[in-house]
């Protein structure tokens, strides 16, 4: 027996306790890129909870928002709720949205390995995460125009007018705009999709990048009316216009998708974006499919890029401050 297993189930009961009730049907998505020990740390929190498990494994998807197999698709729309835990997202994907309209809810865990789950987070901090969503939510519903800077050079402006915000915090609760059921684990975060064509500027990330994994110097992004014009940062941002060049499309560079600010106390950014976009007053930033988070864009990827140290204003009001949230 793999003894990491005892400590991965302390933080693997967490996301079943706060949201699965007895009896629900309860699909775990993975794949074959997933570290076994995950799926079978999912499976016995569920059932210890009163869940009723069901497990797919498929083969890897070769990028976040790209669509799972029809099998997969297909049972996702007739569970109670879709624990996504496979190496890419699921969440931008049609197979979710169909799911979501057939009453499904969603809880988001791609890219967990062992090691996320045993150091995890608790429940109370989920709580505490909650009311600062709120206070954060009502600033972004509230404002018209975003600035994000670090030291590094990221010095970016959008246009967020008209647009509703979102969060999501461990537990299950509705879209603002679809009403659908969904959070994530590890989880916490608030942010909003701006307005498409209004955002310009240079957006550099430091910390870790959804298919490229901990980056290994600053990733920057030229962007000009939403959408990149220019990558630079060595090996990994060839990597990144050879990942969009193969398995993007037309609306892959389109950016920012979101911009959100990580709440979660208990994380650090390690390196793997699960956890640091989630990490406490990290920022991170989408290119791809914006549909999700109320905006027009269709893309069949949704990569987060995440940066340490940002300060970020709505409306000319300081809300994080080099990395500190002052809301």
């Amino acid at each position: 027996m793999d003894l990491r297993f005892v400590e991965m189930m302390r933080y693997a009961r967490v996301p079943f306790e706060l949201n699965v009730r007895p009896g629900d049907r309860v699909l775990i998505v993975t794949d074959t890129r997933v570290d076994p020990l995950v799926w079978q740390a999912l499976a016995a929190a569920c059932r210890e909870v009163g869940g009723d498990p069901t497990l797919m494994i498929m083969t890897p998807r070769d990028l976040s928002g790209h669509e799972p197999p029809p099998e997969v698709a297909e049972a996702m729309k007739a569970s109670t709720l879709n624990c996504l835990a496979a190496s890419r997202s699921l969440a931008h994907t049609k197979a979710r949205t169909e799911a979501a309209r057939a009453g499904a809810a969603q809880m988001w865990m791609d890219g967990l390995t062992p090691e996320i789950l045993m150091e995890g987070a608790t429940a109370e901090q989920y709580r505490e995460m909650q009311a600062l969503a709120e206070r954060l939510h009502r600033l972004w519903d509230e404002g018209e125009t975003v600035r994000v800077t670090s030291p590094l050079g990221m010095d970016l402006t959008a246009t967020i007018r008209d647009r509703l915000s979102f969060y999501i915090t461990g537990t299950l609760v509705p879209h603002p705009l679809s009403g659908f059921m969904r959070c994530g684990f590890p989880d916490g975060e608030c942010g909003i999709a701006p307005v498409e064509g209004t955002c310009n500027g240079m957006a550099v990330f430091d910390s870790s990048m959804d298919g490229l994994g901990a980056l290994e110097e600053p990733l920057r992004f030229t962007v000009e009316q939403s959408r990149v014009v220019h990558i630079a940062g060595g090996r990994q941002a060839r990597q990144l216009q050879d990942l969009l060049r193969q398995h993007g499309d037309e609306n892959s560079l389109y950016f920012p998708a979101e911009i959100s600010i990580g709440l979660n106390p208990a994380l650090r950014f390690v390196g793997k974006p699960r956890m640091d976009k989630k990490a406490r007053g990290g920022v991170h930033m989408a290119i791809g499919n914006n549909l999700m988070d109320g905006g027009v864009v269709d893309s069949r990827t949704h990569l987060d890029a995440i940066a340490r140290n940002c300060s970020l204003w709505i409306d000319g009001r300081l809300v994080v401050e080099h990395g500190e949230i002052r809301a």
